[in-house]
């Protein structure tokens, strides 16, 4: 699984939904969400962005065996890995403070809205760790009001492979 892409893809496709029901009202009537850092590409504001903040393998020993191996005819088919833990942060930019604080809220309420499809794709555990509000009044032409939000969950990262099992066995006699 992508957890970058798919929380990225959740966040766009809720986001532009509740702009069109008129559940937000924003300064435009799109919002691009991308997963790199708008400014690589000159965004116009406002604008999402979900940036990959980390990952580590968190339960190893527990999830060297992802589940129990299957017999698929003449060969088994089992998954070795393990459950890694992934921060994303996800921010929100603005010109305008107050539109700052409306995406703040509706990105809060995409990833509560989301929550059920996102562990259908196998994300378990989705939290927002932290929000944070800040303001950039130096390195732009005008203030840049952002918003982030640190959002983790544990993944599961496994491969799956065959072996051809035992078809023909012989039996000899061990006694003397």
């Amino acid at each position: 699984i992508d957890v970058q892409e798919l929380v990225r893809e959740r966040i766009d496709v809720t986001l532009q939904a509740m702009i069109q029901r008129a559940q937000i009202t924003l300064s435009k009537s799109t919002v691009p969400v991308m997963s790199i850092p708008f400014y690589t590409q000159g965004g116009d504001f406002p604008v999402v962005t979900v940036l990959y903040g980390g990952g580590a393998s968190s339960v190893r020993g527990l999830g060297e065996q992802l589940s129990q191996d299957e017999p698929d005819g003449t060969d088994w088919t089992g998954s070795q890995g393990w459950h890694s833990s992934v921060t994303l942060e996800i921010s929100a930019w603005s010109l305008n403070a107050d539109e700052r604080n409306i995406l703040r809220k509706a990105l809060e309420a995409v990833i509560a809205a989301n929550l059920y499809v996102l562990e259908e794709a196998g994300l378990n555990m989705v939290e927002v760790q932290s929000v944070q509000d800040t303001e950039d009044t130096q390195s732009m032409n005008a203030p840049v009001y952002q918003t982030t939000l640190r959002v983790s969950c544990q993944v599961a990262v496994a491969v799956t492979d065959e072996s051809s099992s035992f078809v023909d066995v012989t039996a000899t006699n061990l006694e003397a």
